[in-house]
């Protein structure tokens, strides 16, 4: 996200009001899904914008419970709404160290078993409804070496994924 001109990760964006103690923003999520295992564990975040107060809310589901959001006056050019999604991933690691794994640490060529996955993308639009995004709009932007980590986009993937992006990597010296 970015927040008064500069970007944010987590909990380091600031004005994030929390309003319930469970979940927060930065904890360590369990259980967790295991390599090679088609039982998967899946967190399903939401972010919308509330109609009357213009603050952007932070939700997960099953259940729709929304935990803190984002006050509108953080983000002046999102004051009605958004034009544009974006997803992505980043790693760090300083200088001469080995780049760390992303998702799992496995290639999306290995599919749903193996790698990290985001699924059920979705946007709100201009009603305040949830719709699957539409393929044709999706733009891909990759950058640095595929053997290190990667994203694969396919379109629909069937009725519970519905849209969805594999994505990850092991990592390494070459990064």
């Amino acid at each position: 996200m970015q927040a008064g001109g500069s970007e944010c990760y987590n909990v380091h964006c600031p004005g994030f009001v929390q309003v319930k103690s469970k979940p927060y923003l930065g904890m360590i999520l369990s259980p967790v899904s295991s390599i090679g295992s088609f039982k998967k564990w899946a967190f399903v975040p939401t972010i919308k914008q509330d109609k009357v107060t213009g603050h952007w809310w932070l939700c997960i589901f099953p259940k729709l419970r929304c935990f803190g959001y984002f006050p509108k006056e953080l983000f002046s050019h999102l004051s009605s709404g958004a034009s544009i999604v974006r997803y992505g991933g980043e790693t760090y690691t300083p200088p001469g160290m080995v780049s760390p794994p992303m998702g799992s640490g496995r290639l999306p060529q290995e599919r749903f078993k193996n790698s990290g996955f985001i699924e059920k993308i979705e946007i709100i639009n201009s009603e305040y409804n949830q719709i699957d995004i539409n393929p044709r709009n999706m733009k891909i932007n990759k950058d640095g070496n595929l053997s290190c980590y990667d994203l694969i986009y396919r379109g629909y993937e069937g009725s519970y994924p519905r849209q969805a992006f594999l994505y990850g990597g092991p990592g390494g010296r070459s990064c």
